[in-house]
């Protein structure tokens, strides 16, 4: 049952993000007067479609993306409200129209999520209270205010986890080993601490040994616009994780074993579904953010590589060669499906 429970929010979730994803591209495209012959959710055979105006809106069976097809967007056309019609910068605000959409649900996910939290108060980012095992000295004060952790800006408190884990990105450190930098501000003075261990070792009420943070702190109090602050913070947190776990691949900092597909995904929504509603919403927010970040990667089968080949057209006047376009878009189209099916094949395996 939960199989089938899994199943259908991952394909609930999936569908909702693509929806306002092209959604986002089909309003833009309208205010620009842009023809647009066809909205669809998912990809290959249609399961059912009815046109409205102009347009044809379809369900189709694969829900592993969508399109908005435009008039002359990918073939050429004499009618005066094409998409290549338009001008550069009109062009550029319904490529970019997704992406922004994806970051706005993130944003408003992110803020309803503070706000619906049990409690009078915020995680501030003022330490209120270090431990300190005996025998030792903590580099850390009470009254500090963390600025950084490992070079990670520190917004609000709910950065600071994240901060203590780019020490280690890949996870493997035991925690009591773990060491990272912070920036503080202590006295009116900003200082570097270099070497803090974050966490401590200590006896729980049953005498067993457990790792926990070697500091507390204060609370902030929960008002109107500490909610949308502390909610806009968490989406910038959305977008510098996935933005960081990006460069961390491409510079080797981590392995491409890290790479999760929809089966991955899916594991994840299943175990989130299973600690309450509050934390699907949170995956939602998470996964939204990620597709607009992944879709502004300059690819040119991404709305990114779109944004810049037509960068390219309003800065030297004309387009792209097209044959050298339609080369681009397909060979990235190739590596993208590509990518995807081994990404899926590894989820797969590791599985089992």
């Amino acid at each position: 049952m939960q199989t089938i429970i899994t199943i259908l929010l991952t394909v609930l979730i999936f569908g909702f993000l693509i929806f306002i994803h092209e959604f986002g591209h089909f309003i833009v495209a309208k205010i620009c007067d842009v023809k647009v012959n066809e909205f669809a959710l998912g990809m290959g055979p249609k399961i059912f479609s009815f046109k409205k105006g102009e347009t044809q809106y379809s369900l189709r069976a694969l829900p592993i993306g969508g399109y908005v097809s435009m008039e002359g967007e990918n073939e050429d056309s004499d009618d005066p409200r094409s998409f290549k019609s338009k001008h550069p910068l009109k062009r550029i605000a319904i490529c970019s129209a997704g992406v922004i959409m994806n970051f706005i649900l993130g944003l408003l996910i992110a803020i309803s999520l503070v706000a619906a939290i049990n409690t009078d108060a915020m995680i501030s980012t003022t330490i209120s209270k270090v431990i300190t095992p005996e025998g030792t000295v903590s580099k850390l004060k009470e009254g500090d205010k963390i600025l950084s952790i490992s070079g990670y800006k520190i917004n609000v408190g709910e950065d600071i986890t994240f901060g203590i884990s780019r020490s280690d990105p890949t996870g493997k450190t035991e925690l009591i080993e773990l060491e990272t930098e912070f920036v503080v501000i202590r006295d009116g003075k900003k200082i570097k601490l270099e070497g803090v261990k974050p966490f401590v070792r200590v006896e729980d009420e049953n005498g067993e040994k457990e790792d926990r943070y070697a500091f507390y702190v204060k609370p902030e109090k929960k008002t109107v616009l500490n909610v949308i602050k502390h909610g806009f913070f968490e989406a910038v947190s959305y977008v510098r994780t996935t933005v960081l776990g990006l460069c961390d691949l491409v510079t080797g900092r981590v392995g491409i074993d890290s790479l999760g597909g929809v089966v991955k995904i899916g594991q994840v929504v299943g175990e989130a579904s299973k600690l309450g509603l509050e934390n699907v919403f949170y995956i939602m927010a998470l996964i939204s953010v990620n597709l607009g970040v992944m879709n502004l990667i300059p690819i040119p089968a991404l709305d990114g590589g779109r944004i810049v080949l037509l960068c390219y057209e309003l800065f030297f006047k004309k387009p792209i060669n097209k044959k050298v376009e339609e080369v681009l878009i397909g060979a990235s189209m190739l590596a993208l499906i590509a990518l995807m099916i081994l990404v899926t094949f590894k989820d797969i395996i590791s599985i089992f």
